[in-house]
């Protein structure tokens, strides 16, 4: 769902270079990567600065406006991901060591600039400003980020689900949020087995696992078992690389006389640092018995049109328990 690109600062005098035509193709590579991408950046903050002094030689326009408000947006939802290590030894960008670390870091794609393209070719999908939109990358992403992604009732083993779906997702997060109802109201059975699964997949198979610092649960009080059981329950993911992660569940009660009145939205989501995502059916996507995927479909969805729904329930909101 989300995907990991490097962007080569050379791109954008690429841009430059090529005129209207290349400026505005870069525009709309921009608001591909705004809607299911991140992209790495070095450690010691090189490439942004790089990018931004490149941005600004560009010729003043409200098309140079666009890019540098793109990449404003890019940074305010948190992707641009500083993970690459930088060669000490110089203090510019050598694509190289971007390519040397391609595999490691779990680029999907890597975009070049023209005079780059020959020093990278095979580990990585690779393309330049002239020729991105006809790669196979920019097909996948465009149709993962309008259509989603459809799974067939066990159509896959429960590890290779949670890996498509969720390890890019919460790979560089600090925090997790989940808004589903009926998690809450049903806890058990596969919404149970869902949520320690999938916890203890991001415990052992994401690298950086440790830095989530916090994970919080918008649902429904339980109706099947009590709420000191849910919390007992919920703590046990609480281990290993884990084991100071805190997790706050928010429960909701409807005031209204009628209570299939629902006190949170219908639809359920996962939100991190860097990306929403509508999750269909919701937490009971994994099957206790089979031990693969139930029928789901996930899509994306915007952060800021699900925390306004969230928050027109705040009135039905008990007070939080911290675990």
């Amino acid at each position: 769902m989300v995907f990991y690109v490097y962007m080569s600062p050379d791109v954008i005098l690429d841009a430059k270079n090529g005129g209207p035509y290349a400026i505005q193709n870069l525009i709309g590579i921009l608001l591909g990567f705004c809607q299911n991408c991140c992209l790495f950046e070095f450690k010691d903050n090189r490439w942004e600065k790089a990018v931004y002094s490149n941005a600004d030689q560009l010729p003043p326009s409200n098309a140079r406006k666009k890019i540098m408000v793109l990449l404003g947006e890019l940074k305010k939802q948190g992707r641009f991901i500083r993970h690459l290590i930088p060669n000490h030894v110089i203090q510019s960008i050598n694509i190289a060591d971007v390519y040397a670390q391609a595999e490691k870091v779990l680029l999907d794609f890597l975009l070049a600039g023209e005079n780059e393209i020959a020093h990278v070719s095979g580990r990585v999908e690779t393309g330049a400003l002239d020729n991105y939109n006809e790669s196979g990358f920019e097909s996948k992403r465009s149709n993962l980020a309008s259509n989603g992604r459809l799974f067939q009732d066990s159509e896959l083993d429960q590890t290779d689900f949670l890996k498509e779906v969720f390890k890019k997702v919460f790979m560089h997060t600090k925090r997790i949020e989940i808004c589903d109802a009926i998690f809450g109201k049903y806890f058990g059975d596969n919404f149970e087995y869902s949520f320690s699964t999938l916890f203890k997949y991001v415990e052992k198979e994401v690298v950086n696992a440790g830095q989530i610092e916090k994970v919080v649960i918008h649902c429904r009080k339980p109706e099947i078992c009590t709420d000191d059981h849910m919390k007992i329950l919920l703590s046990r993911i609480k281990r290993g690389r884990l084991s100071n992660l805190k997790i706050e569940v928010r429960f909701y009660k409807s005031k209204e006389p009628d209570e299939r009145l629902p006190a949170l939205p219908h639809e359920r989501f996962i939100m991190t640092d860097q990306v929403a995502l509508n999750i269909g059916r919701g937490m009971d996507f994994l099957d206790k018995k089979t031990k693969r995927n139930r029928d789901i479909l996930i899509k994306l969805a915007k952060e800021d049109e699900i925390k306004d729904s969230i928050n027109r329930c705040h009135n039905w909101m008990i007070e939080p328990v911290i675990i």
